[in-house]
């Protein structure tokens, strides 16, 4: 275990130390390891703008101590907001290895936040998690940071037990937690992209579940968060938009067309059809053969 290593002016725990306002990018008052975890302490004191880069090498969870003014935030983009963010000032995030995230921070007059580290990959699964809340998950994270700037830092169990603590709660999340969660980008890919690639099979909502590796219903309402409508819907519309590629460069018949692209009947493609574009795809086909597109 390596030894605990500490700013020479950290201030006691929940104290903002004494420095110019004029910083603008966070400062680590201090460091320590237990094993393949490690935490680490940072303070932002006075900062009208701060918009950092974050790159994690091994999963990390960026838990807010202190807010005071303004706003900081995790995100998957510089400039957009996650969707369903926990606007409290005891935000959590939690991001897999190799995701690229932003924080964000606007008109903050201090703010300090404890980062940890696992070493361990296997023991967290790899959903992101950005600007939740979790009472016991912050609660836990606290006490640690506590050893961190800790003159008499008690024994090194202590601390693991308390990142095992730590892992055992984010591995078992609330179903609160689920509801504000949406898809990230790699599981919304993963699904979009096997929908794509499998356009004339069969797709059942298990198996979009089963590929971001989720339940059925907590897919389905992390699905909407992240596309603003539900699985069947936006398979429904991908559907309709492959139908009218193959109604304009084939000359399959609507049967066909149907079939292939996984409806059960030809009546049901040509509802769906109707509904989505305001008219039967045998009209919207003849429309289109008559005035076909100009190409530019």
């Amino acid at each position: 275990m390596l030894a605990p290593h500490f700013a020479a002016d950290v201030p006691p725990p929940g104290v903002p130390s004494q420095r110019s306002p004029a910083q603008s990018k966070l400062v680590t008052l201090g460091t320590r390891e237990w094993g393949a975890m490690t935490a680490r302490i940072q303070e932002l004191d006075g900062c009208a703008r701060l918009l950092s880069p974050l790159k994690t090498d091994n999963p990390t969870l960026l838990v807010m101590l202190e807010e005071v003014g303004g706003h900081a935030e995790i995100r998957h983009h510089p400039d957009r907001s996650p969707p369903w963010a926990y606007h409290g000032k005891d935000h959590i995030s939690f991001l897999p290895a190799g995701t690229d995230a932003w924080m964000n921070a606007r008109d903050v007059r201090y703010l300090r936040q404890v980062v940890i580290t696992f070493g361990d990959h296997g023991l967290i699964g790899p959903d992101c998690r950005l600007m939740f809340a979790d009472k016991r998950v912050w609660w836990l994270a606290s006490l640690l940071a506590n050893e961190v700037v800790s003159d008499a830092p008690l024994d090194a169990t202590y601390g693991e037990s308390l990142g095992a603590a730590i892992l055992t709660s984010l591995s078992a999340p609330s179903d609160d937690a689920c509801m504000r969660s949406g898809l990230t980008a790699r599981q919304l890919k993963r699904v979009t992209d096997y929908v794509r690639g499998n356009a004339f099979a069969k797709i059942q909502l298990s198996d979009m579940a089963r590929l971001a590796g989720l339940s059925q219903s907590h897919f389905s309402r992390a699905f909407k968060i992240a596309t603003g409508v539900p699985p069947h819907r936006w398979l429904l519309n991908f559907r309709v938009a492959e139908s009218k590629r193959l109604l304009l460069e084939t000359s399959l018949s609507l049967v066909e067309i149907s079939l292939a692209l996984g409806f059960c009947e030809q009546s049901h493609f040509t509802r769906a059809f109707s509904t989505i574009t305001g008219m039967p795809p045998a009209v919207w086909r003849k429309s289109l053969k008559q005035n076909p597109p100009i190409s530019r």
